[in-house]
């Protein structure tokens, strides 16, 4: 599907630079073109749902998989990244004092600063938004 919608805009494009100049309105070359690249949208995009839930998920993989993997400063930073990756999608309490827990204490200063921006940053009204404004005030209020 991929292939078949980069060469539908690849045509498009080619069509656009060859247009002579002036023309009102699509040929018919291009209208059919374009309605090809409607009807092949939906199988190429994603709502913003299954977007999150599926970066969620991956980032729970990674961080399984390097809870496995032998105790190194490596695996650590890991596991840290992908917390605060978790953190910034669901803002919940659980994920914070997970970052804490893998941060060095030298950088919990600056990594917990990072995080209190983001919340602060974040719009709780936003379609999708993992928190709402309660419970982003009660959290900022926490830490």
């Amino acid at each position: 599907t991929r292939e078949v919608y980069e060469a539908l805009e690849k045509k498009r494009l080619e069509l656009v630079a060859s247009a002579p100049p002036g023309i009102s309105g699509p040929s018919e070359e291009m209208k059919s073109v374009l309605d090809d690249l409607e009807e092949l949208k939906p199988e190429l995009t994603y709502d913003a749902p299954t977007l999150r839930s599926g970066i969620l998920h991956l980032a729970n993989i990674v961080i399984d998989a390097a809870r496995r993997l032998p105790n190194s400063d490596e695996n650590v930073n890991v596991l840290c990244e992908q917390a605060i990756l978790v953190f910034k999608m669901t803002m919940t309490k659980e994920k914070f004092d997970e970052v804490q827990t893998l941060t060095d204490p030298k950088e919990w200063k600056s990594v917990r600063q990072d995080l209190l921006d983001c919340l602060k940053e974040h719009d709780s009204f936003l379609p999708g938004s993992p928190i709402t404004l309660h419970q982003q005030c009660e959290l900022l209020l926490i830490e």
